[in-house]
């Protein structure tokens, strides 16, 4: 995929040269009295900032541009705010990514940022997430019935090989998703899933093959578990509370950043040179 990423983006350089003609060519992005032009987009990209699966799709390259503008901005915020990376720290991205986080963190100690936890939000936090019974479950998904109805009998007479079975049968994208393994809550399965579960009285027990999209489910009920008291998920709650303030924060610096610091940004350029000179 990087290939693709030094492919595409070499090309558009070179187009974007030739169109240059006589006239100074604009920056990608310039930010007060600094300049970063395409070459410094591509190293972005290569980095994975964004995702492992980074695509130049030309309707997300916009997108892309944009996280490129914000982290630029936040590394300017960063060193005006006079944060300097750790010396161990290895790559540029990395280095720019570690001021960021840095400069966050200083931003959120700030009175005036106002970065706490207040009781109300954890309670309302809680009704929202923790709103009914939840189940530990494990489970076969297979496209066969005669195969769901096979080895549903074969996990009657032996459910300890149960583990066996999933690592058999399911396929490499499921087992590595977990996708119908471990706990969920009532609200999280489907309806008819929902009402074959919460029906077992003893635990734990395997249900018959249940019609799941395009084949069978063989499910494992392990256990059933009541609504958590709050005091057992306050941890995980004030997390995600803090977690969502440090989003806010960090749109909160890009805005200001942006109504504050003189820069230019020429994403048409990137957009341009990418589609070629057909436009395609």
């Amino acid at each position: 995929m990087r290939g693709l990423f030094a492919c595409l983006l070499s090309a558009a350089l070179l187009i974007a040269s030739a169109c240059g003609g006589e006239s100074e060519p604009k920056p990608l992005l310039r930010i007060e009295d600094q300049q970063f032009e395409l070459e410094d987009f591509q190293d972005f990209l290569r980095a994975g900032v964004s995702t492992d699966e980074l695509t130049l799709d030309s309707e997300l390259l916009p997108s892309y541009l944009d996280i490129y503008k914000e982290h630029k901005l936040l590394v300017y915020g960063a060193t005006q705010a006079g944060v300097v990376p750790p010396r161990e720290v290895v790559g540029t991205i990395e280095r720019e990514k570690m001021m960021i986080s840095i400069y966050l963190a200083q931003e959120a100690l700030k009175p005036e940022r106002q970065m706490r936890v207040e009781e109300g939000a954890v309670h309302r936090l809680y009704d929202e997430l923790y709103t009914d019974d939840r189940v530990v479950l494990n489970s076969i998904f297979v496209e066969s019935e005669s195969d769901a109805r096979r080895i549903y009998r074969e996990l009657r007479s032996r459910p300890s090989s149960f583990a066996r079975y999933m690592e058999r049968y399911n396929s490499e994208q499921v087992r590595e998703d977990g996708r119908g393994q471990g706990e969920h809550a009532r609200r999280q399965l489907p309806e008819d899933i929902r009402e074959a579960v919460f029906s077992v009285e003893q635990t734990p027990r395997i249900l018959e093959p249940l019609v799941y999209q395009n084949g069978y489910l063989i499910i494992m009920v392990q256990e059933l578990l009541p609504r958590p008291g709050l005091e057992d998920v306050r941890e995980e709650l004030e997390r995600v509370i803090l977690d969502d303030q440090r989003m806010q924060l960090r749109r909160q610096l890009i805005a200001e950043l942006s109504g504050s610091v003189d820069f230019e940004f020429n994403k048409d350029i990137a957009i341009a040179a990418l589609a070629g000179p057909d436009g395609g």
